[in-house]
């Protein structure tokens, strides 16, 4: 057995012979993956607006009511809708609290075109003005016990 020479080219290999193959169908193009987004943030901000939105609607049945000297059965109909959509604000807010910092956190993970920081920024604005408003509505009707 004969060593190479450092001058002499490395020994190639012969091609061997290899059947042909079938000629495969072209593959169809992917659809364009949509980029994914801070869905979290939106939930925040959607659960933060139940108890503004409740108490509008409360509001809008006895401004209505009032000035417009609609039936009593109107303000009737309002308060049965903001009812239950007031009465899920308190934990709505602290839901919008707790997701709103949940989303702020993830956010990083997002580019900032779809990180939606601000959605999650706003339900927690929302969030602790709906807490505060709680706490103070709670303050005023129940210190006057307290005081007697």
């Amino acid at each position: 057995m004969s060593t190479p020479s450092p001058e002499s080219p490395p020994p190639t290999l012969e091609p061997t012979s290899v059947a042909p193959q079938a000629p495969q169908a072209p593959q169809a193009p992917q659809a364009p993956q949509a980029p994914q987004r801070n869905t979290l943030a939106l939930i925040a901000l959607l659960i933060s607006l139940l108890l503004p939105l409740g108490i509008a609607i409360n509001l809008g049945g006895v401004i209505t009511t009032q000035l417009a000297h609609a039936p009593q059965w109107a303000l009737f109909a309002f308060i049965s809708v903001g009812g239950p959509i007031a009465s899920l604000g308190l934990p709505g807010t602290v839901m919008a609290v707790i997701l709103g910092h949940v989303a702020l956190v993830i956010a990083k993970r997002y580019p900032p075109q779809y990180a939606r920081r601000w959605m999650a920024i706003v339900a927690l604005i929302l969030g602790y003005a709906g807490v505060l408003l709680f706490v103070a509505v709670a303050a005023i009707f129940t210190l006057p016990y307290f005081f007697k």
